[in-house]
């Protein structure tokens, strides 16, 4: 029997294919992600063999439609791989199952265009009042002048792990690998606009028979869909939740000397890494400022030029 929650209209994400061998799509109503759903090999896109039936059903998850659409290379009938989306009322997830060995190929960006790209959202029309929040992974993330973990008021390009995107009246969606997350990519190319999920070609081998995850979380407010997000994928590695207490630097008043702060990699006068933190200790003291605990980053250690030699 089909349930009567997929008949619902107020679900975020709509879902329809046509015969073009296109999934048009709309997130609360919007093109947030363009308006089309494709997949691709390389910079080709994949030739549809066959989409089956759309099959409703039910699982620990709520109510779903799942849509099994089987691939084919460019122009290479013995090389196949099948796409399954499952949609959600409050997510969506999109598999790939590689029928065929993928063996990479060298010097290739290590988080860079999937060679396999499902699901690859595409189209001529992107919603453009958008914000993006993310963590572009490909710089590290402790010099400030590279950090990119900022709200941004367009898509920039790069790879995103995980991308999150909302509008301004806080209409949010949520991309981002749920298996292979440490080498699983969400990137994004602006000439033509896509965002490809997958593993990139720089893998060095992926064996047939693989099976690849991607999640997409969509709600009303930041704060909100990242926790249903954060649930979603605690439930899918079984992991329980975390009290914030139970971590001694959220718990209680910490000093931080990370990137940014006023000691990165300047010490007071003439004074040593570690003189410089034991006169903050002793500031703090006699003001009456009490943190329990001090961070301690990389300006604290012992350096040749660039290079760590204590840790």
């Amino acid at each position: 029997m089909v349930s009567e929650m997929l008949k619902n209209d107020l679900w975020p994400f709509d879902l329809h294919y046509d015969t073009g061998g296109y999934f048009n799509i709309k997130i609360h109503e919007l093109s947030i992600l363009g308006e089309v759903i494709t997949a691709r090999v390389g910079k080709k896109k994949a030739e549809i063999l066959q989409v089956e039936q759309v099959v409703y059903g039910k699982d620990a998850q709520g109510d779903y439609s799942q849509w099994t659409i089987h691939y084919q290379y460019p122009n290479k009938k013995d090389k196949t791989f099948t796409g399954i989306i499952h949609v959600y009322q409050t997510h969506c997830i999109f598999t790939i199952i590689y029928h065929t060995r993928i063996k990479g190929k060298k010097n290739h960006h290590r988080y860079g265009n999937p060679y396999v790209s499902f699901p690859c959202f595409e189209g001529n029309h992107w919603y453009k009042k958008c914000y993006a929040l993310s963590y572009k992974r490909q710089v590290p993330f402790n010099y400030p002048v590279q950090w990119h973990g900022r709200a941004v008021d367009s898509l920039r390009e790069g790879q995103h792990i995980p991308l999150l995107i909302t509008t301004q009246t806080y209409e949010t969606v949520i991309l981002s690998p749920l298996t292979h997350m440490l080498h699983g990519t969400v990137s994004l190319q602006k000439f033509p606009p896509s965002i490809q999920c997958g593993m990139p070609r720089s893998v060095t081998k992926i064996r047939k028979n693989t099976v690849y995850k991607t999640i997409m979380v969509y709600g009303k407010g930041v704060q909100a869909t990242l926790e249903q997000y954060g649930s979603l994928i605690r439930e899918h590695y079984q992991v329980e939740a975390v009290d914030p207490f139970a971590d001694v630097s959220l718990k209680y008043l910490s000093y931080w000397t990370n990137a940014g702060s006023a000691y990165w990699y300047k010490v007071h006068k003439n004074y040593s890494y570690d003189e410089t933190l034991k006169m903050l200790k002793e500031h703090h003291s006699r003001i009456g400022l009490v943190f329990v605990s001090y961070q301690m980053d990389s300006w604290w250690y012992k350096k040749e030029v660039d290079l760590y030699t204590s840790g």
